[in-house]
Parts: C-alpha cells; structure tokens; sequence
C-alpha cells in the first residue's frame, strides 16, 4: 500500500509543480510528503527506488521553472558562491560516472544539488509573515506521520522494521533505521520552536495551539529517545545548554537533569540502564577499559582509520578531485573527501564556515530568534555529519540549510516577540 501511496504522491507533485507559478508552495508539498514517500524505501526496481524519484521529479520541477523564468537565480545574493560550488559537483560528478558508472554518478549529483537548492528556497520564499508560519506549520505537520508510526509501535509492540543497538530494540516505524526517523522529527522540532516563539501568541487559538504543540513537543522527544541514538543525545544536549547559555535562561540545563533524574526515578532506573547501554564503549574507552580503539563508537573509529589509510595510498590526481572507491563511510567529510576530493571537501567547508560565522554575528548583533534556531540547526547538521554523510539525504536540508538560509534573508518581515 506505501507504494502505491508514494508513487501517486510524486506524480501529483510533478503535475502540482506544472500548475504552480511560484515554488513556494512545490517546496511546501516536498516537505509534507517526504516522510510518507521515505517508508517505502524497501521497494525498488533495478536498484531505483520511489524516494529517488520523488526526489528527482522536485529538482526538474525546479529546473522547469528555471527555464520558464519564473525563478531568478541571478538575483540570489549567495549564487556566485554556490554557482562556483554546483559547477565543481558537475564535475566531480561527471568524473564518477566515468569511474563508477551512470546511475552512481547521478545519484551523487541529485542528492548533493538539494543543500545549496533548500538553502535559496530557504532564503528566497520565507521573508513575509504568512509564508514563515505556513513554513513553521508544514515542519510540525510532516513529523505527524513518523511520529504516530513509532508511537503505534511502541504502544502495541509490534516491530516492523527490526533495528537494535546494544539490545536495545529501536522503534523506527517502517522506516530503514533511525535517521529516517529523526530527521523528520528534528524538523518538527524546530517548527514547533519557530511557531511558538513567532506566531503562537498572534494565534486566534492560542490556548488549544499550545496544548497541541505541546504534546508534539513531548511525543517526540519521547519518540527521539526510543530511537536510542547517540547523536540525538549529544544533539538534545547540546541544543539544552545553547538555550541556557545563548537565551540566558541559566535555569533550564538544571531543569532538564532533574527532570531526567526524576523520570529514571520513575521508571525504576531504566533511562541509566539504557543509557549505560548504549554509550557502554565509549565510556569503556574513556575509563581505559577498552583496549581495542577501533571498536569505539560503534565501530566507526576503526573504519575511519582505515578509509583515511586507503586514501594516503591514492594517486595525487585521486586525491584532488576524488575516486570510485566505495564504502559506508558513516562520515560526511571522509564521504566528501573520497566523492568529490580535496576539491568539493575544501569548498563545503568553507562554504559552511562561512555561513555559520555569518549567523553567529547577525545573533550576537540582533539576538534575533531565527539566527539562534539557525545555529541550532547547523549544531544538528554537524553532530550528524560525524557519523552519518546526511549531505546524501536529500529531506535533511530543508530543516538545516534551508533554516539557515532564510536566518540569512536580510528582508525579514517578522519580529520577535519579546
């Protein structure tokens, strides 16, 4: 039934896109339907699956427009740079399907096109009041469905998609694994953060809005936590101690200790249990009690070690702009550095530093709440982009660059509610 879902879906998005003057609204739908069009990810047709088209019929959506010069590139403020950095992933691109074939050098280029595409949307289409709450209100509404299959799940038992880590069994719904998951559930999150902050109390219904966000709220930090992820912890963590810090509300990070204290009480010590479980060899290693190193962090550490050796041994001109070697990297930078070379790694760093400095400034500046989300935005992109390469998964960059994108919009119509 998923597939057939998700096939109607990406053909009445291509035909929606024809219909549509402007884009906003195609990038709106694409937000929506990703969740449900992701858990059809186990049905594929010579190794093509629905989610890829999905994503393909958006960027030609796009291009279509382009031609139709309904969307003006040329007056985006940042396309000099990101022009420099889609020109050299054509090329790199181009070079894989020499070395690796077609469809793999296709694939990387569509996948990677859709960080600096969410960022212009990001930035082009979100200044006005009304299309930031529409925004804010699609980012809650397309975590609905992956939260309520991991709820059902929990709640019944039922396990559809098997996925564990250190016993621990993971509620992921039909998705893959837990990226799936919390991908969307991260966007919800931070569409609760911006209505809230922006819009809730202009709600005409207000009380009833905020007893229903804040449930959102609730389910999917419960929902986060039985996905047992590292990252998310470290990400959750982070994003607590921002907050204290950057919005000086000191009492939170306290707050938060005595409430996970309290719910551990509760629940007869099984957050600690838990806990210890899944962080059990990185705490073996900083109590000195794990000899073999490569084991650290779920294995990640010693692959690491070996991509970096194997690529020490590559020609020069395999270094510079990349090779076919192929692998689960579980790191963005190594992925880069093994796709694209020295070449594409260089550049997306810099790219990044770049708009990163630029929203730390414009938050220390104007402590606008949009330029704080942003950072937290960048701060889950980054802590993913350790084990994970989520530059591959295209429904990560409206939540990330495309919210840093529009933090950067100099024309912003919306204030902040003191």
């Amino acid at each position: 039934m998923i597939l057939y879902i998700s096939i109607l879906i990406t053909i009445f998005l291509f035909v929606y896109s024809l219909r549509q003057t402007s884009f906003r609204d195609v990038y709106l739908m694409f937000i929506i339907f990703a969740p449900i069009v992701s858990a059809s990810w186990k049905y594929k047709y010579s190794g093509i699956s629905v989610i890829y088209l999905f994503d393909i019929v958006f960027i030609i959506a796009f291009i279509l427009k382009l031609l139709s010069k309904r969307e003006k590139l040329y007056e985006f403020c940042y396309s000099k740079i990101f022009l420099i950095y889609i020109n050299i992933l054509l090329f790199v691109s181009l070079h894989i399907f020499i070395k690796g074939g077609t469809s793999f050098g296709l694939e990387f280029f569509v996948k990677s096109l859709f960080f600096p595409l969410c960022y212009y949307l990001g930035y082009r289409y979100f200044e006005d009041y009304q299309s930031a709450k529409k925004l804010a209100i699609v980012f809650m509404l397309a975590g609905v469905f992956p939260l309520l299959l991991s709820l059902i799940q929990r709640a019944i038992g039922s396990i559809w998609v098997y996925s564990q880590t250190r016993g621990l069994i993971r509620s992921v719904g039909l998705y893959h694994d837990p990226i799936g998951v919390r991908i969307y559930l991260i966007q919800m999150l931070i569409g609760i953060f911006i209505y809230w902050h922006y819009f809730l109390k202009k709600s005409q219904h207000s009380r009833i809005n905020k007893i229903v966000i804040s449930s959102l709220f609730v389910s999917s930090i419960i929902v986060l936590y039985f996905l047992y992820s590292k990252s998310i912890a470290v990400v959750l963590l982070a994003w607590i101690i921002m907050y204290s810090i950057f919005r000086k509300k000191i009492y939170i990070l306290p707050l938060a200790i005595f409430l996970i204290f309290f719910i551990n009480i509760l629940s007869g010590n099984r957050i600690y249990l838990e806990a210890n479980a899944l962080f059990s060899k990185e705490i073996n290693y900083l109590t000195g009690q794990l000899e073999n190193t490569d084991e650290f962090l779920a294995g990640r550490w010693g692959g690491w070690r070996a991509h970096l050796s194997y690529w020490a041994n590559l020609p020069l001109i395999e270094k510079a702009i990349g090779t076919r070697y192929s692998s689960a990297f579980h790191n963005q930078y190594l992925q880069l550095l093994f796709r694209g070379g020295v070449l594409l790694l260089s550049l997306f760093i810099i790219i990044g530093i770049f708009l990163v400095v630029n929203i730390f400034s414009e938050y220390v500046g104007k402590k606008k709440f949009i330029h704080f989300v942003a950072l937290l935005s960048f701060i889950y992109f980054f802590v993913e982009s350790l084990g994970q390469w989520p530059l591959l998964y295209p429904h990560i960059n409206p939540a990330t660059w495309g919210i840093i994108g529009l933090s950067l919009n100099k024309n912003l119509k919306w204030t902040d509610e003191k």
